[in-house]
């Protein structure tokens, strides 16, 4: 597996065109919060969305319906925890899928977690903050794509299937 520094790369994909506007519309219409990781960072570098989170007007399938686009077109790149981030000597180096999307504020880079234990989340940060601070690398040549499964997001299965996923990612 070779990899790809993204501080060498100004080459970030945009996958807007690739979406649906649904998709747009429920980026655009999340309550994005400030991780308190990056409080200190203008702008707020990363923010997130938890699934069923009061604070949005997303729907369970809305925010299910944006992890399927990250799943079908997102890259696959490693992310690995900056020095200055507050358990970065504990962290493993990470495999997951970026989605690349400008919805009129800037291009950020969409990622889906699911830490064991905890509730599914959407994440975003911008950009330009990564070509600052880079903290990610492009798999090339990219893995096998995940199968995207429509099913109902309310299943309990899923949501475990999903966990392993991410778990053995």
């Amino acid at each position: 597996m070779q990899c790809s520094n993204p501080s060498e790369r100004p080459d970030f994909p945009d996958h807007t065109g690739a979406l649906v506007p649904a998709i747009l519309d429920v980026i655009r219409r999340a309550h994005w919060q400030t991780a308190r990781s990056v409080d200190h960072v203008p702008g707020g570098a990363h923010a997130y969305v938890v699934e069923g989170w009061a604070k949005d007007d997303l729907t369970v399938e809305e925010f299910w319906l944006v992890v399927g686009a990250i799943r079908a077109h997102g890259r696959e790149e490693i992310w690995k925890a900056p020095e200055r981030f507050y358990d970065s000597g504990k962290r493993p180096e990470f495999e997951n899928l970026y989605l690349y999307v400008d919805v009129g504020n800037g291009l950020h880079a969409y990622w889906h977690t699911f830490p064991r234990g905890r509730v599914p989340m959407l994440n975003r940060e911008l950009v330009s903050y990564q070509i600052e601070h880079p903290t990610r690398r492009v798999i090339e040549p990219p893995l096998a794509p995940l199968q995207l499964q429509i099913a109902d997001p309310n299943d309990a299965t899923l949501h475990r299937s999903l966990a392993d996923q991410e778990g053995s990612r």
